[in-house]
């Protein structure tokens, strides 16, 4: 217990010394070890990387013992704004409104996007950049999008655009003929 509590340590610093050894499966997966294994690289582990921790159960000595840490590479979104509407643009008669994002990098398989409408959550997060989000009441709206990964923790702010929505609305009045 001792030295696993030490190679956790080791691995969650960042001004530790320690070797840490990355190998990828053929499955993709990857397996992090303080101890070298075959075709293995040397690298640098951040807090943001670790996902578990597993120990070897079944050695027989403090030697054969390892610790692996299994990890996910996350890079960090570099771009997420609204393309379209524009900010301050008057939407006419729109049936649905559909909010267009950039992403960069694209978003990874396990984040999705939640819409923030007029200060409110709009519906559930949705895997995709481009989102319908159905018809929107006349008047003015603030709204920006959240990249949340899977856990619904917030990883991203997009720009805060406001947009103004007009309907035409057909009174009760009745028309005169013309002539």
């Amino acid at each position: 217990m001792k030295y696993l509590i030490s190679v956790i340590l080791i691995v969650f610093s960042t001004n530790a010394l320690a070797e840490i050894y990355m190998k990828q499966e053929k499955n993709g997966s990857v397996t992090y070890s303080d101890s070298p294994m075959k075709n293995s690289k040397t690298v640098t582990v951040t807090d943001e990387m670790v996902t578990s921790v597993k120990t070897n159960n079944n050695a027989t000595s403090k030697e054969e013992q390892t610790v692996a840490v299994t990890a996910v590479k996350r890079k960090p979104y570099t771009k997420f704004v609204i393309n379209s509407p524009k900010n301050e643009e008057t939407l006419q008669n729109q049936p649905s409104l559909d909010i267009n994002f950039a992403v960069e990098p694209e978003l990874s398989k396990d984040d999705k996007i939640q819409i923030i409408f007029d200060g409110k959550k709009l519906g559930e997060p949705v895997a995709s950049s481009n989102i319908n989000v159905g018809r929107v009441n006349r008047g003015t709206h603030e709204l920006y999008g959240l990249i949340v990964d899977k856990d619904n923790k917030s990883i991203k702010q997009s720009n805060v655009i406001t947009i103004f929505v007009q309907q035409a609305h057909i009174g009760s009045k009745k028309r005169r003929p013309l002539g």
